[in-house]
């Protein structure tokens, strides 16, 4: 059992604003560029038969947008339809 097997599970809102993080964080490594190679994302994401990815480091920043999306402190900053998040 890895990490990922062991995350908070997310309802649907969490799970879309995990992957919004994600991808900000994503774009920030780009060196902010206005564009992201989303074929480049997937193929770094892409796993492979023993479970990994092909690139640790876009797991590792997939877990650090659930654990942000799960804690307290950003879920109390959400506002309206998406404050029960």
């Amino acid at each position: 059992m890895d990490e990922l097997d062991t995350l908070p599970h997310l309802t649907p809102r969490q799970a879309y604003l995990a992957m919004v993080v994600f991808l900000e964080t994503e774009l920030e490594l780009n060196g902010g560029a206005p564009t992201i190679n989303l074929g480049g994302l997937l193929a770094e994401m892409a796993t492979e038969d023993d479970g990994s990815t092909s690139d640790p480091g876009a797991a590792l920043t997939f877990i650090d947008a659930i654990h942000k999306v799960a804690s307290p402190t950003y879920r109390s900053r959400l506002r309206g339809r998406w404050a029960g998040a």
